[in-house]
């Protein structure tokens, strides 16, 4: 199992008793983050998971979440490294160009910080209350 899919495992199991929780295989449309989900209130997100403290995104991905956030979407970009879960919402997400690679670097320091283990109150709070 890659990284990014055990870190889905754990998203699951904190959100699962009051959000529905759907992984996205889109080979489609390039971009779309890897994970929608909708809590009991009715607000939805999209997440993009990443690994690492600043993890690398593609355009495509950037340019999805910023489409979204400009409709008043909530997109966020969430990436766990040794102790901690790093999440950044769109379009607040300040990216830089790596050196022959496709992919940009988020450079900007997350908005949130969660420590590990994660609290399931501390991460619907963060997805679904805050601005």
């Amino acid at each position: 199992m890659t990284p990014e899919a055990k870190l889905y495992q754990v998203i699951k199991r904190k959100l699962e008793k009051t959000c529905h929780i759907q992984r996205i295989e889109n080979l489609v449309e390039r971009g779309s983050p890897d994970i929608n989900v909708c809590h009991e209130s009715g607000i939805e997100v999209w997440i993009e998971l990443k690994i690492g403290i600043f993890p690398l995104i593609r355009p495509e991905q950037i340019a999805w979440g910023r489409r979204r956030a400009r409709k008043n979407g909530r997109c966020f970009v969430l990436s766990r490294s040794e102790k901690k879960i790093r999440i950044w919402k769109h379009p607040d997400i300040e990216v830089e160009d790596v050196e022959g690679k496709k992919y940009k670097k988020v450079i900007n320091a997350s908005r949130w910080t969660i420590d590990l283990p994660i609290q399931e109150d501390e991460l619907i709070k963060i997805l679904f209350l805050e601005n």
